[in-house]
């Protein structure tokens, strides 16, 4: 899977990603229920914006060089397993 933010293309682990995709949709759906169940659609839309800074946040501390370091060695690592598994078939 890739994940593109300006200009920047960041391969990611498929499963991985499927997992937090999940979670965040989990989450969100979450708070749009509390949204309507509060009549409060300013909470949406806050913790949406919080989110955005907040990843922002974290983001930026880490370099595109490093972010790519990181998910390079999860995908050579899986590869690696993946491999591993198939000797023999």
């Amino acid at each position: 899977m890739i994940i593109q933010i300006e200009n920047v293309e960041y391969h990611v682990d498929d499963t991985d990603f499927r997992l937090c995709r999940d979670v965040v949709n989990t989450f969100l759906e979450v708070v749009r229920r509390s949204s309507i169940a509060k009549d409060n659609a300013a909470l949406y839309v806050t913790m949406l914006l919080v989110l955005f800074q907040k990843s922002t946040e974290l983001l930026s501390s880490i370099s595109d060089v490093d972010c790519k370091e990181i998910l390079s060695a999860k995908y050579e690592a899986t590869a690696h397993i993946e491999n591993a598994e198939n000797v023999g078939e």
